[in-house]
């Protein structure tokens, strides 16, 4: 692909990344804007009270264990050692630029709702903890949704692609309600770590998209024309050298190239 096909498609991509990105964004508003209106308390109230009884395991049973072993996949720990796999894996298969996102956009979700738990301030259970948004929803959300950004473009088509966009949902909706089976958060705070987890990736990174055909045909021909071809390039001028022969080399006489002379019987034969 030359230059020019190369920016003229890397153009196109980022027009029609853009929308996805601004809708990103204004989701991660929309949940920080709605966690200022969900109200503290140390119970849940109206239908988080709801949830919390659908979703509550008494202690030492083998649900209580599993929710445990859930919510590690959501912890500061696994998040930062996914982000840093990720980011190994890429390097290694020559993309350092792909590495050096994935690793900020699995950071940018899951620290960033951490850092929005003191902007929106809600406060819940006895200890009055900060609960909006869930951080471990949302990290595990970011970081099964910088791989899907990163990997699935090349690895599945575009239908499939598509569809991969739930597991993110799936993987932090299931960290995020066995936080709410614990009591450590109420429903609202599951859905922020959604939004935090599944948007703030695709407003780093957009979701990937392909260039038309056309549009990819029509960059290619104006570099064509751009660019000369090899035909039309002005032939080269260079004088020609005479066949130099081993026998010309070495000052003999080539037969091959001399006139053949008579031999001394027939000139005999010629003058009698």
């Amino acid at each position: 692909m030359s230059p020019t096909t190369r920016a003229c498609r890397s153009v196109a991509e980022r027009v029609r990344l853009a929308p996805v990105r601004i809708a990103a964004a204004s989701v991660v508003a929309v949940s920080i804007a709605y966690g200022w209106l969900v109200p503290s308390s140390a119970h849940p109230l109206g239908w988080e009270r709801v949830v919390a009884s659908w979703v509550h395991v008494s202690g030492g049973s083998w649900l209580a264990t599993l929710t445990s072993v859930v919510t590690t996949a959501g912890s500061p720990v696994a998040v930062g050692a996914i982000a840093v796999g990720l980011a190994a894996g890429l390097l290694a298969s020559g993309r350092s630029r792909a590495a050096a996102a994935a690793f900020v956009s699995v950071l940018s979700g899951s620290a960033g709702a951490e850092v929005a738990k003191h902007v929106v301030g809600r406060r819940i259970g006895v200890h009055r903890a900060l609960a909006y948004p869930s951080g471990h929803t949302a990290g595990a959300a970011a970081a099964v949704m910088t791989m899907v950004l990163v990997m699935a473009p090349g690895a599945v088509p575009v239908t499939l692609r598509r569809l991969a966009v739930v597991l993110p949902v799936v993987v932090g909706g299931a960290v995020g309600l066995a936080m709410a089976a614990r009591g450590s958060h109420y429903g609202a705070d599951v859905i922020g770590g959604l939004a935090f987890g599944t948007c703030v990736p695709l407003a780093l990174l957009g979701w990937p998209v392909a260039v038309p055909a056309a549009a990819t045909a029509t960059a290619a021909a104006t570099a064509a024309a751009a660019e000369p071809a090899d035909d039309d390039a002005p032939p080269l001028d260079i004088p020609a050298r005479p066949l130099v022969t081993a026998s010309r080399r070495f000052g003999l006489r080539d037969q091959s190239t001399e006139p053949a002379t008579p031999e001394r019987s027939e000139l005999t034969a010629d003058t009698r």
